[in-house]
């Protein structure tokens, strides 16, 4: 896996944004539109998928790098389990694209699936809603990251934006990257994020 710190942008069901920044050289910017939207991401950004979708060969034939798997949009409606993320997981490892398994706490994360794939932890309580924002403490994140082994690659979600991803980035040292969604529609806002992580890189 590649050592930059990565920030992913989580774009669910919005538009695609027009990002007028460039990337930083420390780091590693992959956006994950909607299915249709891939082929349009701007040249010097990672392409992403939030789902499998119809096939991880077709993602692939798009050149996306990374996928989501499990993220709590689909295990709250479309009753993704567990079984079914590592199905997902499996299939993305044969075409070489790099899986974001999101989990809302430990029972997300089965230990058949720690290698080889970055852990996106977003516990529930801190996932944004209604552009309403709901941290957690670096304190909590600490404790959970901190059982597991200390080559896991880490990105944390919920609820991240520009006034705490420098606390974040300082206090939490096995996070090796962001999932950002709300905050990443907003050109300007994610734009601050971007130049606030790659200070501190």
């Amino acid at each position: 896996m590649d050592q930059k710190f990565l920030i992913v942008a989580n774009l669910k069901l919005n538009p695609l944004p027009k990002y007028d920044f460039a990337v930083p050289e420390n780091l590693e910017i992959a956006i994950a539109p909607q299915f249709n939207d891939i082929s349009l991401i701007f040249s010097g950004f990672t392409r992403a998928a939030q789902d499998i979708g119809e096939s991880a060969q077709k993602l692939k034939d798009l050149g996306v790098k990374y996928c989501l798997v499990g993220h709590s949009y689909y295990r709250n409606n479309f009753g993704e389990t567990n079984e079914i993320a590592q199905q997902k997981i499996k299939q993305l490892k044969n075409v070489n694209i790099t899986p974001i398994l999101c989990a809302r706490n430990l029972d997300e994360i089965p230990k058949q699936v720690r290698d080889d794939t970055y852990i996106m932890y977003e516990p529930e309580r801190a996932i944004s809603s209604n552009g309403q924002y709901h941290p957690e403490t670096p304190e909590n994140i600490n404790k959970v990251l901190d059982t597991f082994p200390k080559n896991t690659r880490f990105l944390y979600g919920g609820s991240v934006n520009e006034e705490n991803c420098k606390l974040l980035i300082v206090n939490c040292k096995l996070v090796s990257g962001f999932v950002i969604g709300h905050a990443s529609l907003d050109p300007f806002t994610f734009g601050q994020i971007i130049d606030s992580v790659s200070k501190l890189q």
